[in-house]
């Protein structure tokens, strides 16, 4: 029975230590960009912003369409990385990785190229070195 015990504390504490491994992105809701000739509403043109999730990143449904837009709410500089992924030459783009964001400032990039960028299931990972990182994700049509 004590060797029972001690292979259930063993394969317990082995999950643990996997989990981070297998932490899931969090997903960013991609907001519609309005046309200029939309019969604006009250609140339609509203950009709204998501905190990065420090822990697990964050992920969007990645077409070629979107804008992202960064924002650091905080007084201290913080970074953000849009992950590579190996082209069909098999050369990775680490221009965004640990982008730093100026304090109280934001950043915007247009994501229209998918080579490199584009991971399995067509998402894009973004992650950040702190929860005072923002995201808004923008599709124009």
């Amino acid at each position: 029975m004590n060797l029972l015990r001690k292979a259930a504390s063993l394969a317990l504490i082995t999950v643990l230590m996997l989990a981070p491994a297998f932490a899931t992105q969090t997903p960013l809701t991609v907001q519609q960009l309005k046309l200029n000739n939309y019969a604006v509403s009250p609140g339609d043109l509203t950009l709204t912003f998501t905190a990065c999730d420090a822990s697990n990143g964050n992920s969007f449904l990645f077409t070629g369409y979107e804008i992202v837009i960064v924002k650091n709410t905080d007084t201290s500089a913080h970074t953000f990385t849009i992950s590579s992924v190996p082209d069909q030459l098999g050369r990775s783009d680490t221009t965004l990785t640990g982008y730093s964001v100026a304090a109280s400032a934001s950043s915007i990039i247009e994501m229209k190229y998918t080579t490199g960028w584009i991971q399995s299931g067509g998402t894009a990972y973004m992650s950040c070195s702190s929860n005072l990182i923002s995201f808004a994700v923008v599709r124009f049509q």
